[in-house]
């Protein structure tokens, strides 16, 4: 899955959640030259960091087919799927960042929130085309390329601040540290 989504192989996706799932296929006739659409209205995904990876232990693969490994039709057909998701939510659980300030430990949990993803294919010009047209570019080529655009109207970052963030290293709770009183005697 990482090679395939660019996704860092030491981050996992721990947790998914889907809302409406919705699938078109077009007609049996159609199959070689119109895409299947995917439609998720909501897509909320937690991004954890591994700790067992230090260094990659396989090389990971760069994502494009040779077509002496047996391109089929099947093949075909996943290269040219259209991705539309209304709200996708990212949680990114990571062990990096933490400081410690005074006693307590400081760091974010970062978020992001993309509304109306869409992910198709296009030829090498990124234009719109039908997928056999897409597909001309590979040919008398050694390699298979597919091009896909990604688009998006709405991106937000949000940095949170992590629950461990206010836990008392003294207390080992958040408990302890709304309890505890400066030399004042504030809280």
């Amino acid at each position: 899955m990482h090679a395939c989504t660019g996704l860092p192989r030491r981050l996992n996706v721990t947790t998914a959640k889907v809302g409406k799932l919705k699938i078109i296929v077009p007609s049996v006739f159609n199959m070689q030259t119109e895409p299947i659409v995917v439609r998720i209205d909501r897509l909320d995904l937690v991004l954890e960091e591994r700790d067992d990876i230090d260094s990659p232990s396989s090389p990971v693969s760069s994502g494009s087919s040779s077509k002496g490994s047996g391109y089929g039709f099947a093949d075909k057909i996943a290269d040219g799927m259209t991705l539309q998701v209304h709200t996708v939510n990212l949680l990114f659980k990571t062990h990096g960042g933490a400081q410690l300030v005074g006693e307590a430990s400081a760091s974010w949990a970062p978020m992001a929130s993309i509304r109306n993803l869409l992910l198709y294919t296009t030829n090498e010009k990124w234009e719109v085309v039908n997928l056999k047209e897409a597909r001309n570019y590979s040919r008398g080529k050694e390699n298979i390329y597919v091009f896909k655009k990604l688009k998006w109207e709405h991106l937000s970052i949000d940095l949170s601040p992590h629950p461990d963030m206010f836990v008392d290293a003294k207390f080992g709770s958040s408990q302890g540290w709304s309890n505890k009183r400066d030399e004042d005697g504030e809280r």
